[in-house]
């Protein structure tokens, strides 16, 4: 998948990334595992870190901690 553009049916635009829970088109999001998940928003991204992380914890430390530990970034493709 990477740096293939995609089509989407609903808004006709290319996306260079797709989010892993949505698959919603994206040109900007976080990056999960280097790659291995996307995500779009920051709703996606905690719900995707959960599913990968056994951490009982905040959102805003889950965020932190994952973000200390580069689970994740965000950027612009």
């Amino acid at each position: 998948m990477y740096g293939v553009q995609l089509e989407t049916t609903k808004t006709m635009g290319t996306y260079k990334r797709k989010c892993s829970l949505t698959n919603e088109g994206m040109n900007e999001g976080y990056v999960i595992l280097d790659g291995d998940y996307y995500a779009k928003s920051e709703d996606s991204l905690i719900k995707i870190l959960r599913s990968i992380e056994n951490k009982k914890c905040s959102d805003e430390v889950l965020l932190d901690e994952s973000y200390e530990d580069n689970t994740y970034y965000y950027t612009e493709w």
